[in-house]
């Protein structure tokens, strides 16, 4: 009996980068970069010292831009402390990342609005690890297309059908007997995956006249954007669920069982008669206008022609899904007509497809060393791998030289360094936080004291302070009669034993516990014999 649900593990190798929208970005004032890493984080996430938490809100404080650049300083100076606080990282390209280097913080010029504009689009990512992943939606979007194109052979549409109406004709109906109803692929899980900042820049397909030594070129549209990077063997899983319906015929509910899609081979064979055709028609662009390296592009296209058989016999699955893809990876053939933007308000539409392409550089305003956007190849996990692809992808790694190994254990340096930091600074603050209240609790009991004391233990209070005074100052008096704080000793001394005196005896007590604390302390060479003996110490004591 047919089962209700067939369900197929598949495995998922980028080949190139892929970069999948999701209306996010990482902005200038949530991320730093160094040493070829981008740390993102959650500013409020950010435990600041009060020195940055004042310097932070000054720079808020700044007019207009001011304010952004001044913040966007703030952070990129204190890189490597917050760079240690990071949700998470992403390798960067050298290029971007000497982009952020001359940008960070620079006064946008009236002729280049844009210096200053350091936002990166992020690919599509789980919201909690930040790990790129690949929506099942995407996948199953990038297949539509392709079986869509099968069905529809190359028929143009009617002048006045609409994309809509002609799925639901190519289909047999809605979406009760559309048979992808009856097809599900979930979002992919990973393990760890590489993604890398790069540039997305613009080119036109033909090569531009006038291009010989010397004549000027035209500035290619670049823009920033994280992207999965091409090479990571089997880096994706996900399954693929096919629901046959056993014993469900025809129902005005369901898709007629003729047209139900059946099998992984079925679905495979479709998509790579249509995805090939564009990938041989994209490696023809890249060969003629010299866009990509040579060396790649030719090891890329050995290991694509070494997998042809297998892609022709539907035992693996091509597929090109996400941003700059290209229009003709995402229509129909006979029913493409494309918007050509040919200046400020004005454009036409064209049935052959768009007469630019969008690659993927690690350097700004390239024109060669590229790659394509998007292309992938999906196996069935329990399938043993195609030759070749595994050892292409770790020449392929070995080539970019990036180890998501060492940059892990470079972030937990940088964790532990912050965290010993922000430990230290702590202890610091408790320690500055018991001092003041210690000499907030003294001052409290020598004021209370002062309340209550005669005029002589005020005398004696003075000298105190005077000798803390001088403790503090680092410096000290000589040990002299005739000066500083053993000349003011001295007086105190007389005056206690002068005939008539108004001092108590436990006045003169104290006196003396206080010259024989704190003279100690303040004055350099000290004598105790001398000093007991001129200051008369013992007679203070009622001891001679």
């Amino acid at each position: 009996m047919t089962a209700f649900i067939q369900s197929q593990a598949l495995s998922i190798t980028p080949l190139t980068p892929v970069h999948i929208g999701c209306s996010e970005d990482f902005e200038p004032t949530g991320y730093v970069i160094d040493d070829g890493i981008l740390y993102y984080f959650d500013p409020l996430d950010l435990q600041l010292e009060p020195a940055d938490a004042d310097a932070i809100m000054k720079a808020v404080r700044k007019p207009g831009d001011a304010a952004l650049r001044e913040i966007q300083r703030f952070f990129h100076a204190r890189r490597q402390a917050f760079s240690g606080m990071a949700r998470g990282m992403v390798a960067v390209a050298p290029g971007v990342a000497r982009q952020y280097e001359k940008r960070i913080g620079a006064l946008a010029q009236a002729e280049d609005r844009a210096l200053n504009q350091l936002e990166i689009e992020r690919t599509a990512h789980h919201p909690v690890t930040g790990q790129p992943y690949l929506p099942g939606s995407s996948l199953k979007g990038a297949i539509r297309t392709a079986w869509l194109d099968a069905l529809n052979r190359g028929a143009a549409r009617g002048s006045e059908e609409r994309a809509n109406a002609v799925e639901q004709r190519l289909l047999d109906g809605k979406f009760d007997t559309d048979p992808f109803r009856l097809i599900g692929i979930g979002d992919t899980e990973a393990a760890a995956v590489l993604s890398r900042i790069v540039f997305a820049s613009n080119h036109p397909k033909r090569r531009p006249s006038g291009t010989g030594p010397g004549a000027a070129r035209r500035k290619s549209l670049t823009t920033r954007r994280q992207a999965v990077v091409g090479g990571q063997f089997r880096a994706f899983s996900t399954d693929l669920r096919l629901y046959p319906l056993p014993g469900v015929g025809s129902n005005a509910s369901v898709p007629a069982a003729t047209r139900r899609i059946t099998s992984f081979q079925q679905l495979a064979q479709e998509c790579n008669k249509f995805y090939l055709r564009r990938m041989r028609e994209t490696l023809r662009l890249l060969n003629e206008r010299e866009l990509a390296d040579a060396e790649w592009l030719g090891a890329f296209e050995r290991l694509i022609d070494s997998l042809r058989p297998a892609l022709e016999c539907g035992e693996i699955l091509l597929l090109r899904v996400g941003r700059h893809s290209g229009a003709e990876s995402v229509t129909l053939d006979g029913m493409r007509n494309i918007k050509i933007m040919k200046g400020p308000g004005r454009s036409e539409n064209s049935t052959d497809g768009a007469t630019t392409v969008w690659l993927a550089s690690e350097e700004e305003d390239v024109q060669s060393h590229m790659q394509p956007f998007g292309w992938m190849l999906v196996e069935r996990t329990n399938a043993p791998p195609v030759s070749g692809l595994k050892e292409w992808c770790a020449q392929e790694s070995k080539r970019l030289g990036i180890d998501l190994v060492a940059m892990e254990t470079a972030r937990t340096k940088r964790r532990t360094a912050a965290l010993e930091l922000r430990a230290q600074a702590h202890a610091a603050a408790a320690l500055e936080k018991a001092k003041a209240e210690e000499e907030a609790r003294l001052k409290a009991e020598e004021e209370e004291v002062a309340k209550n004391a005669t005029p002589r233990q005020l005398e004696i209070i003075k000298f105190v302070k005077d000798c803390k005074a001088k403790m503090e100052s680092s410096h000290r008096d000589p040990f002299n009669p005739g000066s500083g704080l053993y000349q003011e000793a001295a007086a105190l001394s007389r005056r206690a034993l002068a005939d008539g005196s108004e001092w108590s005896d436990e006045e003169r007590r104290e006196l003396a516990t206080a010259l024989e604390d704190y003279l100690p302390q303040v004055l350099v060479g000290y004598d105790a014999k001398a000093a007991r003996k001129k200051l008369a110490l013992n007679v203070l004591r009622g001891l001679a």
